[in-house]
Parts: C-alpha cells; sequence; structure tokens
C-alpha cells in the first residue's frame, strides 16, 4: 500500500513541462503567472526575466502575431537556455493573444521530452479555406511525425 501511495502522490513526468502567461507593461512583456512544477530554477531564472517587442520567445510571437514553435533552445534567440538545459526542457510553443490589433498576453508552454516522457505539439493554420499544419515539434514521437508530415 505504501508503494501506491508514493506512486499516487509523486510529481507527474509529463511531457508538458511549465506554463507561462506574459503580459504587456509599457513596451516589455513580463511575467503574469507561471506553472513550475518543481523547476524551482527555472521559475527563479523567468522572474528575473522581461521581453522587450521581438526579444526571446514571448518578444517573437509578439512582433510575427502568431504562433511560434522552437524546437531546440542551443544557439537560438531563447534567453533562458542554461536554465531550461539544467530543467530538462527541450522545446517550447509561444502564443500571442490579441484583442483586435492589441496584445493582451503570450502564453508560453516548455517541453521535456525522453525515454519516459513523450509528446508533440502542432501549429495549423487557415490557407485558402483549407486548414493546413503549419510548424510542430515531436521529439521523440518520430512515427507521429512522420504520420503528420
Amino acid at each position: 500500500m505504501q508503494d501506491v501511495m508514493e506512486a499516487a502522490t509523486a510529481p507527474a513526468n509529463t511531457f508538458i513541462q511549465v506554463s507561462e502567461i506574459w503580459v504587456p507593461k509599457g513596451d516589455v512583456l513580463v511575467l503574469d503567472k507561471g506553472n513550475y512544477g518543481t523547476l524551482d530554477g527555472f521559475a527563479e531564472a523567468s522572474h528575473r526575466e522581461s521581453f522587450a517587442r521581438g526579444e526571446g520567445l514571448p518578444g517573437k510571437a509578439w512582433v510575427e502575431g502568431r504562433p511560434v514553435v522552437l524546437k531546440g533552445f542551443d544557439g537560438s534567440y531563447f534567453k533562458r537556455t542554461e536554465a531550461a538545459r539544467e530543467a530538462g526542457l527541450t522545446a517550447a510553443v509561444a502564443v500571442p493573444v490579441f484583442a483586435g490589433a492589441t496584445l493582451k498576453a503570450v502564453l508560453v508552454v516548455l517541453f521535456g521530452d525522453d525515454e519516459v516522457r513523450t509528446g508533440a505539439i502542432e501549429v495549423w493554420q487557415e490557407k485558402e479555406g483549407l486548414l493546413m499544419l503549419d510548424d510542430g515539434y515531436y521529439g521523440a514521437a518520430k512515427h507521429f511525425e512522420w504520420v503528420s508530415q
């Protein structure tokens, strides 16, 4: 019975590891809320950060006005690469939320995938009356990636 209780109360090892909401404050995005689970180091790095228009993943989604998938952090415009690596995060998507032409928030979801955690994220877009796959991250889900393409 002790094993069952430990399993039931242990943190879930899921594909989605972090979710954040960044909101405009003047000419930058600041962290409004975040769910980091047990990733305290990444949470601390996020609370110290802000993003100008076009800067980092939230800023890029803001300036492009569309969801942005980042398939890896190394060598990218991602500003918290070291903290992400230490937390076991591997990819992210940022989704801007607008009311008309006014940015209200940017939702950022970060993922960690390995042999235990497998998942995927896809961004679809309407083109000429059809819903088409625009971008995606599949990590270890190679068969799903092949089927989606």
